[in-house]
């Protein structure tokens, strides 16, 4: 299979042309971008990222929320946006089983079972 590496920047010069060609985009990229099958590599660490670098922020002076509440809410933000990319299916990688988003994913595939399959 062709596959599209928007990562490299020498690639992002051309796009593809052709429906068969898988692309490969980083998550702050792939807004716009729909797939039938789309793959979030790695999720629990783009939201780990995506979280540190709100925690590092600096809030608004009206700002009452807790740093970690309101740097967890950005990077679940951040991650709507790439779970709403699949048109069909949507498989998720995950690095840490114990992590925030692999708890929030096992809770959900316990719940809806008939449409998640969760493979260890």
């Amino acid at each position: 299979m062709a596959t599209w590496d928007a990562v490299n920047r020498a690639s992002r010069r051309d796009f593809p042309r052709s429906l068969e060609t898988a692309r490969i985009v980083q998550y702050e990229s792939c807004r716009g971008l729909e797939g039938w099958v789309t793959v979030l590599d790695g999720l629990d660490e783009f939201w780990r990222r995506k979280y540190e670098t709100f925690l590092g922020r600096d809030a608004g002076a009206n700002d009452f929320v807790e740093p970690e509440a309101r740097a967890s809410r950005a990077a679940w933000q951040w991650v709507m946006i790439a779970l709403t990319r699949p048109i069909d299916t949507l498989v998720i990688t995950l690095r840490d089983k114990e992590s925030e988003v692999a708890k929030v994913i096992d809770a959900v595939a316990r719940s809806h079972g008939d449409f998640i399959e969760w493979i260890d």
